[in-house]
């Protein structure tokens, strides 16, 4: 009886992991359906949030992780998420011909944890608008984006609720770009796997 449970534990073990694994990919490898490179330098990316200050704070998940919850906030972009939303962007540029010069609406974000007795789960939302203007400040082109996620995590919660939040801002970016059908840009099809601009920190 003993050595059966312990093979039930060790293939439970085996299927868990490989499941994280599965989510590892999904988080930190984005998969994006066109490869896109705008012909253009990029001097400027300006971030500017509609909403209210007064309205924007992060998720705090309660401590107790016994009881059940459910919990929701809309977070200010902090510093990290500044920087990748830049990193993201700047990706899609050449970094060759006339100046360009982006700015990145953030029309809405949200952050929403609950569990119960028997589950837990997690979403993320972050909806944006991003325009292309050129040196004279001339609208070139104006894409808009709303990315969702929701997982059901196994682990720690406020830990991967930050990284999928992550994962959504890059989905939303990509999502403007891709519906640019103004701006000349390259468009590759059927891109496989390209390293996300995010990597897990040891």
């Amino acid at each position: 009886m003993t050595r059966k449970l312990a093979f039930i534990l060790i293939i439970a073990t085996l299927f868990l992991s490989g499941c994280y694994s599965k989510f590892y990919d999904f988080l930190f490898y984005d998969r994006e359906l066109h490869g896109i490179q705008i012909s253009g330098q990029l001097t400027a990316i300006d971030i500017i949030d509609f909403r209210l200050q007064s309205l924007t704070k992060d998720i705090e998940i309660p401590e107790n992780q016994f009881s059940g919850y459910e919990v929701i906030a809309h977070p200010a972009l902090t510093d990290k998420n500044k920087e990748l939303l830049d990193l993201k962007v700047r990706s899609y540029f050449a970094d060759t011909g006339k100046s360009l010069k982006v700015v990145c609406y953030i029309v809405n974000t949200a952050k929403k944890a609950t569990r119960s007795f028997f589950k837990r789960s997690e979403f993320v939302l972050v909806e944006m608008s991003i325009a292309i203007y050129d040196e004279n400040n001339k609208l070139l082109d104006f894409g808009t984006s709303l990315s969702s996620l929701e997982h059901k995590p196994m682990g720690s919660v406020k830990y991967e609720i930050n990284d999928l939040f992550e994962k959504a801002i890059r989905n939303a970016v990509y999502q403007c770009f891709d519906e640019f059908k103004s701006i000349n840009k390259t468009v590759t099809l059927g891109r496989a796997f390209r390293y996300s601009v995010v990597k897990k920190e040891d």
